[in-house]
């Protein structure tokens, strides 16, 4: 276990927050993890430790990679932010007008997308997945097609209730794809990845750029979701071996990239949360968007994920979870903080770990 903090960092606050990492990984609740508390300018507290791989062994440093999955909604929100910046898109117009393969879309608007009250349908997502030596050769856009046909039918009218969608973000995909005149995966790279300026180990990416630094997926062996797993995923082609209480996944990714396809670490993200509250990315007006509650059916949320309040800090957070992976980011907007826990296990809904996580340094003057 390695834990890096500032000297403004109180170490009873240190003692207690890593006395929390460390129990998750010694109780059994994950078999690795990275954790970044930081300010807008530099990280505060950052931990990392367990397993990335039981079969091999090997352990996470703070280079290694997950998969994020669905972390990477709020970086195709801010796509889109960016394209409405530049009046390529209106928010408020039907997201059927930017699209040329989404017939039944109707009058749901850009807007309702984002705030996935926009009436379109949600199919367990989990077997939508192929393995890394697939990658290069995957084509997303027959995907696509597949799911259009499949699923592309409208469950509710738009506006009228909240149903969280995978399939409204694939939309989204689109419309950046068509309104930018460029793939997703490129845009994503030129305007939002590119002005990082990643180093140091930081990293965020569509590909496992370096297999021998990325974790493993996996899950509890005699876990309840391994067994709702087996149902719907074909085992004998993802599952890579087992090791005591964990079963591990061979490298794999999701195969919609707008709804979950990002692979990074830790202080990659870090890094991109950073970026959100300084005009490196966005307009102080897109930035007011991203963040602020709207008024919409279901949870609390904005058009960059949902929002909520730990004491008396709002934040703004999305979590991703699926097959192997469980991670969230979050952003303290008015105490200009940010923070992010990876785990290399499965993870199926919001577990909001950043609230026990971030509860003691997050307080006044840190």
């Amino acid at each position: 276990m390695i834990t890096v903090m500032s000297e403004s960092t109180a170490p009873e606050i240190e003692r207690v927050t890593r006395h929390m990492l460390d129990t998750m990984l010694a109780d059994g609740s994950t078999p690795g993890l990275q954790y970044v508390f930081a300010s807008d300018e530099a990280v505060r507290f950052s931990h990392h430790g367990g397993a990335a791989d039981l079969l091999t062994p090997r352990a996470v440093t703070e280079r290694s990679t997950f998969n994020a999955y669905s972390v990477t909604k709020t970086f195709t929100a801010a796509a889109v932010l960016q394209l409405a910046e530049r009046r390529l898109v209106d928010l408020d117009q039907p997201i059927a007008r930017y699209l040329d393969r989404w017939p039944h879309s109707g009058d749901a608007t850009v807007r309702q997308t984002l705030l996935h009250t926009a009436g379109f349908a949600n199919p367990n997502p989990l077997r939508w997945v192929h393995l890394a030596e697939e990658h290069a050769a995957f084509d997303r856009d027959r995907f696509v097609e597949e799911v259009i046909r499949a699923h592309g039918r409208p469950v509710s009218q738009p506006g009228a209730r909240y149903a969280y969608s995978n399939i409204g973000y694939l939309a989204l995909g689109d419309l950046i794809e068509k309104v930018s005149r460029q793939p997703f995966v490129q845009y994503v790279q030129q305007y939002l990845l590119a002005p990082l300026r990643l180093r140091d180990g930081a990293v965020i990416a569509f590909d496992i750029t370096r297999p021998d630094a990325h974790a493993h997926g996996m899950l509890h062996h005699f876990g309840w979701l391994n067994l709702v797993l087996g149902l719907v995923l074909d085992r004998g082609r993802l599952i890579e071996g087992s090791a005591g209480r964990w079963v591990q996944f061979r490298d794999h990714h999701v195969n919609g990239d707008a709804y979950g396809g990002l692979i990074g670490n830790a202080l990659g993200f870090t890094r991109f949360l950073q970026a959100l509250l300084t005009d490196e990315l966005l307009t102080p007006m897109s930035r007011a968007a991203l963040f602020k509650t709207e008024s919409a059916p279901g949870p609390a949320r904005s058009l960059g994920g949902f929002t909520g309040r730990l004491g008396q800090v709002d934040w703004l957070a999305h979590a991703g979870g699926g097959a192997g992976y469980y991670s969230e980011i979050r952003v303290y907007p008015q105490v200009r903080k940010v923070s992010v826990v990876m785990l290399n296990r499965a993870g199926i809904r919001d577990e909001r770990l950043l609230d026990r996580l971030d509860s003691k340094l997050i307080g006044p003057g840190r």
